[in-house]
């Protein structure tokens, strides 16, 4: 059975659970599968959320910004927009986006991992090993003695079946990789801002 979006809204408010947060949600569960790339088989955007349970004041965040330099491993850029930290780094495979928000006597942490040419290279890196197998099954093809066309039919079918499962084994490791790094730079910045 499936439920409008007004019906779950309806039924999470049964559970206090207010409309724009249930739409909020839906929204992002939209976003979020109409942006998984088919060849890859997973997202390229990771995302943690942590809350500290202590303000953290704007006159602090030089700090911060240390501290998230020195977890990424870069530079990156830092800019304070109200209340909130806003930093961005850049590597060669993406962007990473951490965001610092004190309200009332909390701070909420969000860090985002945007992976998007880490999963073109990853998509390369899958081409290559087809090609390799496109070749090899050629070759074998011809030493056995098939007719060319059973070859050519081998070769593309092994070629493209080695493209896809390359590639998604490929960016299975980097989606742990990433779901984890978010994870970690979250927990460090707030264990960072929680007092000891």
């Amino acid at each position: 059975m499936r439920y409008s979006l007004a019906e779950i809204q309806d039924i999470a408010q049964g559970a206090g659970i207010d409309r724009d947060t249930v739409a909020a949600a839906a929204a992002e569960l939209r976003r979020t599968t109409q942006s998984t790339p088919w060849l890859i088989g997973g997202p390229t955007r990771f995302r943690a959320d942590r809350t500290a349970d202590a303000a953290v004041e704007p006159g602090a965040f030089a700090d911060l910004v240390d501290a998230i330099r020195a977890e990424t491993g870069l530079q990156g850029d830092a800019k304070q927009v109200f209340d909130t930290l806003e930093w961005t780094g850049q590597d060669v495979g993406g962007h990473v986006f951490v965001t610092v928000a004190p309200r009332d006597q909390r701070t909420r942490v969000s860090v985002s991992a945007a992976r998007t040419d880490e999963a073109v290279l990853t998509g390369m890196l899958g081409a290559g090993t087809s090609a390799a197998a496109l070749v090899t099954t050629i070759v074998l093809g011809n030493t056995a003695g098939l007719p060319p066309v059973v070859t050519a039919v081998l070769a593309v079918a092994t070629a493209a079946g080695t493209m896809v499962g390359a590639t998604r084994l490929l960016w299975r490791k980097k989606m742990r990789k990433w779901t984890r790094r978010a994870n970690e730079i979250a927990e460090a910045i707030v264990a960072r801002l929680t007092p000891r």
